[in-house]
């Protein structure tokens, strides 16, 4: 083989190679980014808005993102809110980011951040940090757009003042971290519910998933954590309305169990947890082992048989 077909090969197999890293360095996937929330348990707030500044995922922000004030108790019971979407590399991520104004909502006013209670009154919402780190697990595939589901506790990430009862804060950095959740949309379900009683006779009944056996009546009723949060292993929880309906979204397949709460309201409008309730869902249902795949909606027809006081 002379020297001039030799280089000839050569450069044929370097551009081959170079072709081929190319590719797979810009190996892409887009991520669209939304949010939605479960709901506070304080009947005296009408609204709680927060000022998303930036999105980030893997270290990487949402490329003409602009600033979005969101109302998060517009979008409960399977709805959301669209910030975004991202080109990104192919591959897992672990972690998402949101950086929040506390200053000013998007439309340049102050507070960025706050609780409107039913009087119409705006009390600021103020964290140690403006940056919420989430963890989670999302697969990114190339050339394919991954919907990407932020839920927004607002029971787990605001509490009230101890000092007055129509002042609220965030809760602590630590705690407002594992407030927020992430998920893959097309790898969760959702699971609805019809309850035909209710013994307690409360002013609001709140349904709570957990991932099954993570559930300790005695701990959840408690409170954990420097905000003394109830229930606050739940994965998501959902207020049963007047008719006994509710609808648990977004649950990463997996296995469950679900229990309902019952609150009285003082009168200030703030939620006090009075028991829980002992349920049955009929034959063949255990509601300690409820499996939900990806895609599937689980519905129950539930009777309460009993009232748990505390």
């Amino acid at each position: 083989m002379n020297n001039l077909l030799k280089m000839a090969l050569l450069l044929v197999v370097a551009a081959i190679s170079l072709t081929s890293c190319e590719k797979e360095e810009s190996a892409k996937g887009t991520v669209s980014v939304e949010m939605t929330d479960a709901p506070i348990d304080n009947a005296n707030v009408s609204a709680a808005v927060v000022t998303v500044a930036d999105v980030q995922i893997g270290g990487q922000s949402i490329e003409g993102f602009q600033k979005t004030s969101i109302n998060l108790m517009a979008y409960q019971n399977g709805l959301t809110a669209v910030l975004g979407e991202l080109d990104v590399e192919a591959g897992s991520y672990s972690q998402i980011t949101l950086v929040l104004d506390q200053a000013e909502d998007a439309s340049g006013n102050a507070p960025g951040c706050y609780v409107q209670t039913v009087d119409g009154s705006k009390h600021a919402l103020v964290a140690a940090s403006n940056r919420i780190d989430v963890s989670g697990y999302i697969e990114v595939a190339e050339n394919q757009t991954t919907t990407l589901v932020a839920d927004f506790d607002l029971r787990k990430s605001i509490v009230a003042s101890s000092n007055a009862n129509d002042n609220y804060d965030f809760v602590t950095a630590s705690e407002l971290n594992s407030a927020v959740r992430f998920v893959q949309k097309d790898r969760t379900a959702d699971m609805d519910g019809q309850l035909s009683n209710d013994p307690s006779n409360g002013d609001r009944l709140v349904a709570y998933a957990y991932v099954k056996g993570t559930y300790d009546r005695d701990t959840e009723v408690q409170g954990s954590g420097a905000s003394e949060i109830q229930f606050a292993n739940a994965v998501s929880s959902a207020v049963v309305d007047q008719n006994g309906n509710f609808q648990l979204s977004f649950l990463e397949e997996g296995d469950y169990e679900l229990h309902i709460a019952s609150y009285s309201e003082d009168s200030n409008g703030n939620l006090e947890l009075a028991g829980t309730l002992e349920l049955s869902a009929g034959l063949g249902v255990l509601l300690n082992n409820l499996g939900l795949s990806a895609g599937a909606n689980l519905s129950l027809s539930l009777t309460a048989t009993a009232f748990l006081p505390l």
